[in-house]
Formats: C-alpha cells, structure tokens, sequence
C-alpha cells in the first residue's frame, strides 16, 4: 500500500472516530443532568441538502424546569420536515440548554450512528496499520 493512501486512510479513520467521540464524549460528561421536557416544533428551517434537494429541519420550542423558554433547531432534517405544531420530547443539559435536540434524534446519534461511526474508524485504523506492519 502507498505511503499517500495509507496517511489518508489513517486521517479517515481517525476522523470517523472522532465524529462518533466528539457526540458521545459530551453526552456522558452531562448524563447526570440530562433533563427532558415537552416542546412543540414551531417553524421549519432549511437545512444542507445536496443540489436540488430541499431538506428542512424543525424549529422547536421548549421550556425548561426553571421556566426559562428556548428555541432549537433539531439536527435531523427530511424532504418535508416535521408539523409545525407537533408536540415533541425535548432533552437538553440544564447548563447548556441551547444544545438540546429532539429525544428520538439523541438517541438515535447516541445508540446507532455513533457506535457505527467508531467501530468503522477503528476497523479502518486496523486495517491499514496492519498492512503496513505485515
């Protein structure tokens, strides 16, 4: 294997680890005070989408344990994104309650894609780095 491809390699696997890390490591840190709290989405915004692709993602409204309001932006987009009006579980960090996000999305960036992120880094890394060696 080239020495090129395989720095490339090496830098792609570390950045799919880091990408599960960077939402995990976070999530943990503040487990002990994730609150939830029912929002309802209240606009849709446009999100990133490839050329000639719409994708919107919901706008939500929440309110927290110590009655202060916030808006959000969930992290997960789709073609018509979500009813305005639609009620929905919110979890966010009393500390850092700008950075909640839709229960069902954290769960699954938490559960699937940060797992799947990782494990493919780190199968990437092993694969490379044992070429190199043998």
């Amino acid at each position: 294997m080239a020495f090129v491809e395989g720095a490339f390699g090496i830098a792609f696997g570390i950045l799919l680890v880091y990408g599960g890390m960077a939402e995990l490591i976070p999530w943990l840190r503040a487990r002990h005070r994730i609150r939830r709290a029912t929002g309802v989405f209240v606009d849709r915004a446009n999100a990133l989408a490839m050329p000639g692709r719409a994708q919107r993602s919901g706008i939500f409204q929440f309110t927290t344990e110590d009655g202060r309001v916030f808006t959000g932006k969930s992290s997960f987009s789709s073609p018509r994104g979500p009813r305005v009006g639609k009620r929905v579980t919110i979890v966010y960090d009393p500390a850092r309650p700008k950075d909640a996000d839709v229960a069902w999305v954290k769960t699954f960036k938490l559960v699937l894609l940060t797992p799947v992120l990782t494990v493919a880094g780190l199968v990437l890394l092993y694969i490379i780095i044992a070429s190199w060696v043998s």
